[in-house]
């Protein structure tokens, strides 16, 4: 939740694995709103509209769905159902089909390193 220019994270999963993963995520919120172009922004969302989320919470937002590939991109597990399974990984992208996403996450890391997390 934003308030202000702070975020607030309230954790309702008991499992302590989901707190890396929350705030990975948000991190992929602040990214958005603070530090990624509109350019990038644009091509974000006419990727979204061809391929479809990355997960089935991201499928209505598209600001979700980069905080999402954010996580899994920095190698955050999927905790949803009980699984324990390394989401990110370029054989996963690749079967996304959907290479302009991880383009925009490699071009911005690359100028903000201090936001890579692998």
């Amino acid at each position: 939740k934003l308030i202000g220019n702070n975020i607030s994270i309230h954790i309702s999963n008991n499992n302590p694995d989901f707190f890396p993963y929350a705030v990975i995520h948000e991190i992929g919120h602040i990214i958005w709103w603070n530090y990624l172009d509109e350019t990038d922004k644009k091509e974000w969302l006419r990727s979204f509209n061809i391929f479809g989320a990355i997960t089935d919470y991201a499928k209505d937002d598209v600001e979700e769905d980069f905080a999402e590939y954010f996580t899994f991109f920095n190698g955050y597990i999927d905790i949803e159902d009980g699984k324990d399974v390394i989401l990110y990984n370029h054989a996963i992208i690749q079967s996304h089909r959907d290479k302009n996403r991880e383009d925009v996450l490699i071009r911005f890391l690359s100028k903000n390193k201090e936001f890579d997390y692998r």
